[in-house]
């Protein structure tokens, strides 16, 4: 398994961990940052949602100080479904049930020693068919707008309950 990792200067030291304690198990591809000099998130997680995005890594792994940052950046990506995990059970669920390709993990929320489990948790878990890029993977963003008429303040028997409704006197 190829697997992409990148923080940003929050995230050097929980990045350095992860890579450290998942180089046996899976081919980690760096994509930075070397070391704690201020740098935009955004970068790094547009860096590894292509790499994943693309199908030259697996799964990604990304760290800043609250994950939360990363996720967000991360998840503007076609076929890049990004969860900011805290628990070993997120990270299972996630994966399994909603084809997580991207971890997001928070320097400050978790102990490096947890994220480590949390890490080798969700690199064990199976994606599921609604992994990004499944021709039967829910629709996150709707492709087309729904129609007025599907939704219930516009249902043709919501309009006849108004229209019975005696106008107010003034």
């Amino acid at each position: 398994m190829n697997i992409a990792i990148g923080s940003d200067h929050g995230g050097v030291e929980l990045k350095a961990a992860l890579v450290g304690a998942l180089a046996g198990a899976a081919k980690m591809i760096d994509m930075g940052p070397a070391d704690k000099t201020s740098c935009d998130y955004p970068d790094y997680a547009a860096a590894v949602a292509k790499a994943v995005a693309s199908g030259e890594a697996d799964f990604g792994i990304l760290v800043c100080r609250s994950g939360i940052g990363m996720s967000m950046a991360a998840n503007r990506f076609q076929n890049v479904r990004a969860a900011v995990c805290a628990t070993t059970d997120a990270a299972t669920m996630t994966r399994q049930h909603n084809g997580a390709n991207v971890l997001c993990l928070g320097a400050d929320v978790i102990s490096p020693s947890y994220a480590v489990e949390i890490a080798k948790m969700s690199t064990r878990a199976s994606a599921t068919r609604a992994a990004a890029g499944s021709s039967s993977a829910p629709s996150v963003f709707p492709t087309a707008p729904v129609s007025c008429a599907k939704t219930p303040r516009c249902s043709p028997r919501l309009r006849r309950r108004r229209s019975r409704r005696t106008p107010r006197s003034t």
